[in-house]
C-alpha cells in the first residue's frame, strides 16, 4: 500500500495544487474585475466632475449675461423715464401758455366790463342823489336819456 499511498499522496497534492491554482486564478479574476470596476468608476467620476465644471462655467456666463442685460434694461428704462418727464414738462408748459393766452384777453374783457359797470353805478348814484334832491324828476329823467 505504500505505492498506492504514495501515488494517492501525489495525486492529492496535485489536486490540492490544481484547486489552489484555480482558486488563485479566480481570485485574480475578481481582483481584475474589481480593478476594472474601480477604473470605470474613477473614469465616470472624472467625466461627471468635468461635466459639473462645464455646467458651472456655463451658469457663470449666463449669470454675467443676465446681469449685463439687467443693467442695460435699467439704463434704457431710466432714459425712457427721463424722455417722458421732459415731454410731460414741455406739454405742461405749452398747456399753461395756451391757458394764459386764452385767459389774459378774457381777463382784460372782464376788467373792462367791471370798469364800465362801476362807472355806470357811480353815474346812477349821482343821478339818484340828484333825483332825491330835485323837485323836477322829469327833467332829470330827460338828462339821463340824453
Amino acid at each position: 500500500m505504500d505505492a498506492r499511498s504514495a501515488v494517492s499522496r501525489r495525486s492529492g497534492a496535485t489536486m490540492v495544487q490544481s484547486t489552489t491554482n484555480k482558486l488563485n486564478a479566480l481570485a485574480d479574476g475578481f481582483n481584475n474585475f474589481y480593478g476594472d470596476l474601480e477604473e470605470e468608476t474613477r473614469i465616470r467620476k472624472k467625466a461627471e466632475d468635468q461635466r459639473v465644471s462645464r455646467i458651472e462655467r456655463e451658469l457663470g456666463k449666463i449669470e454675467r449675461v443676465i446681469g449685463t442685460e439687467t443693467k442695460r434694461r435699467i439704463e434704457a428704462s431710466k432714459a425712457i423715464q427721463a424722455m417722458f418727464e421732459t415731454q410731460l414738462s414741455n406739454m405742461q408748459a405749452d398747456f399753461k401758455e395756451q391757458l394764459r393766452a386764452t385767459y389774459e384777453p378774457l381777463q382784460e374783457q372782464i376788467d373792462s366790463v367791471v370798469l364800465r359797470v362801476e362807472r355806470l353805478e357811480a353815474r346812477m348814484e349821482v343821478l339818484l342823489l340828484l333825483y332825491a334832491h330835485s323837485s323836477l324828476p322829469h327833467a332829470l329823467v330827460r338828462n339821463m336819456n340824453g
